[in-house]
């Protein structure tokens, strides 16, 4: 498999979302590491051979805006990995459930 581009990945410094970003590098695309510790970005930046990243928080509008106006305009896809999942049957979902995830 080959792919070639800018790929952004959000929360490339969770487990999934490094994973992801190593993957990306390896089959020849290039990624740009999304994510809120802007030291933990520097670092797999640094392993992946320097890529670029954004500090960027999902729970806060400004900083949404802020990185997307930095992106550059030849990015191919986005791969979202930020927060984690409630496992509970849909009927039970709360809004806050939601929030909640994103921190």
């Amino acid at each position: 498999m080959k792919f070639s581009g800018l790929y952004a990945v959000a929360g490339a410094t969770g487990a999934v979302g490094r994973s992801i970003a190593r993957q990306l590098k390896q089959y020849g695309a290039e990624p740009l590491l999304l994510g809120r510790d802007e030291s933990a970005l520097a670092e797999l930046s640094g392993e992946l051979g320097g890529c670029e990243f954004r500090q960027m928080d999902v729970t806060d509008s400004s900083s949404i805006s802020n990185s997307l106006q930095t992106i550059p305009d030849n990015l191919r896809g986005l791969v979202y990995a930020i927060g984690s999942i409630t496992i509970k049957p849909f009927k039970a979902v709360k809004l806050i459930d939601s929030e909640d995830s994103l921190k």
